[in-house]
């Protein structure tokens, strides 16, 4: 049972220790996160840019909450790596409320291998915002010059700026797009610097928002919340599995244990002889020995033998002569019977 126990333990803490290895690792490179996130420190990640613009005195910080419910006022709202089907009516409106309260809310679309019909998807953009974002990887004959424009731009009306970035002012705020989000992520940082549309889209704001809700990281204030945003499903099942089978371990043994028959008297001796001396012992007085050996004799055996026979063993048995003597009398009485 000791080496059972210390097996199980074993293999729980070897358990617990790949699994610690595994989540450390991811953590550190924020694997666990959406891509242009800033909290991801790979090659698309943002987190160069969210470090250099701390080291710079930018007052930095994470948006994990709807943005109508974060009550932003006067920050830089960074929302890097939004899809273009993302423009949804919903959406759109929580965007401009946020650039009403006095944000300067910056979107850098995501450069994902997607085809967008912007006449069918953006309908709602353009009838809100005036705008339409097009994909110049998808040309036609009527529009020869697209490949040589930006691979992702909008086209606008009431906007100011150029091809690959444009403003619009909203109440006491602004909205910013601008096509892709490639010049944002942590490889193109160290290896291909755009740092002119990098300052463009910043600005010079002195607190800078790095929007998470739009990549899926929404703070809930609960556990499952926090289950839910690092994909940890998986991790609770197998862990209420094991919890399962270490119950149903330890309330019925594996293998079964063999079944014993159930017996009314248990003598614990090393002999029979041993174990009914046990048994007169502790059950029958010592005067009443050869009496209750008498009476089980007459039993099995008393029909053999004469009333008068029978009649004076019971007058041996009574008198209160030793257990040995009597027991030589009737053993006498009845050999004499016999002869």
């Amino acid at each position: 049972m000791k080496r059972a126990w210390l097996l199980i333990v074993t293999v729980a803490l070897a358990a617990v220790g790949c699994l610690w290895f595994v989540l450390s690792g991811q953590y550190a490179a924020g694997n666990v996160y959406q891509e242009y996130s800033s909290q991801r420190t790979d090659r698309w990640g943002t987190s160069a840019l969210y470090e250099a613009l701390g080291r710079i005195g930018r007052e930095v910080s994470r948006n994990e909450v709807p943005l109508d419910t974060s009550g932003l006022k006067g920050a830089e709202v960074m929302i890097i790596g939004l899809s273009p089907s993302q423009f949804t009516g919903e959406n759109i409106s929580e965007i401009e409320g946020a650039a009403r309260n006095g944000n300067r809310v910056v979107i850098a679309l995501d450069t994902g291998d997607w085809i967008f019909n912007y006449k069918k998807i953006n309908e709602e953009l353009w009838s809100k915002w005036h705008v339409r974002i097009l994909d110049t990887r998808k040309t036609d004959d009527d529009d020869a010059d697209a490949a040589s424009r930006a691979r992702d731009y909008v086209k606008f009306e009431g906007w100011q700026g150029s091809e690959s970035m444009v403003s619009r002012a909203f109440g006491s705020g602004s909205i910013v797009l601008t096509g892709g989000s490639w010049a944002f992520t942590n490889q193109a940082l160290k290896e291909d610097r755009d740092l002119a549309r990098v300052q463009a889209a910043v600005g010079d704001s002195k607190r800078v928002v790095f929007d998470e809700t739009h990549l899926g990281s929404v703070h809930t204030g609960t556990m499952m919340g926090l289950v839910r945003r690092f994909r940890l499903q998986g991790v609770l099942f197998v862990a209420i599995a094991c919890a399962l089978l270490f119950i149903w371990q330890s309330s019925a043994p594996f293998p079964p244990e063999r079944a014993v028959a159930k017996s009314d008297l248990q003598l614990a001796a090393a002999s029979a002889s041993e174990g009914l001396l046990n048994l007169l012992t502790v059950h029958i007085p010592a005067n009443r020995i050869v009496a209750a050996c008498v009476e089980e004799w007459r039993k099995d055996r008393g029909r053999l033998v004469g009333a008068d026979k029978l009649s004076r063993m019971g007058d041996i048995v009574a008198q209160k002569a030793h257990p040995v003597e009597q027991w030589r009398e009737i053993q006498a009485l009845l050999n004499k019977t016999k002869t």
